[in-house]
């Protein structure tokens, strides 16, 4: 008796320990999966930063006013327009918007009150600009709306930061924001999650949650 409860206690430990293999690399492969899905999704705001980095229209407006420093309103209006096209034609983009050197932005609405306090009280960008980094993601915020430093829950968007450069001379004029529908984004991530696990949380390098499923 003894002999054979030890030969199923055995036959129990080793099939168990085979099929926590087996889950181990299952769920492995269906993460790789998932994550590859977000991946193409952040492909597209990076393609659509390189792109705009390559406008020569907007390289134009935008060394101009780095030289001349000011160039009045027709200048900011004629670059939001055009960065507001960019938006238009990304379903999963909410707004674009461009700051000089002097973190002041070049876009005529978001220059008066109260559009400006908002700007000017976007924590995320200032740490993003005191960082030093050519490029980096916030987390999840409601920006631009008035109430952007909330709960990651109810949050709606999240911001690509990167530098923008004079593609002639390779310096840094002023700074890119890509303001991004966070749903969208992660739309599929989420629905994959749902289906094969019950929770799941990305977070940042601070420990600062992303988003979250389950």
């Amino acid at each position: 008796i003894g002999t054979i409860l030890i030969t199923s206690f055995l036959i129990s430990y080793l099939y168990s320990r085979e099929m926590i293999k087996q889950t181990v690399v299952i769920t492995e492969q269906k993460m790789d999966i998932i994550i590859q899905s977000l991946e193409e999704e952040v492909d597209i705001i990076l393609e659509l930063q390189n792109k705009i980095q390559g406008d020569n229209q907007l390289q134009e407006l935008m060394t101009t006013h780095d030289k001349m420093k000011t160039l009045g309103q027709d200048n900011s209006k004629e670059i939001s327009e055009l960065l507001r096209q960019y938006s238009y034609d990304n379903t999963s983009v909410n707004s674009i918007f461009y700051f000089d050197m002097n973190q002041e932005i070049l876009d005529p609405l978001y220059q008066l009150e109260p559009y400006s306090k908002i700007v000017n009280e976007f924590e995320p960008f200032d740490e993003f600009v005191a960082s030093k980094k050519n490029s980096s993601f916030s987390i999840p915020t409601n920006f631009p709306s008035k109430s952007y430093n909330i709960d990651e829950k109810i949050t709606s968007t999240f911001t690509y930061f990167s530098n923008y450069i004079d593609i002639n001379n390779f310096v840094q004029i002023g700074y890119l924001l890509i303001n991004v529908n966070k749903n969208s984004v992660f739309k599929n991530f989420t629905r994959l999650c749902e289906s094969e696990f019950d929770y799941v949380i990305i977070e940042d390098h601070l420990g600062r949650t992303i988003v979250e499923v389950g």
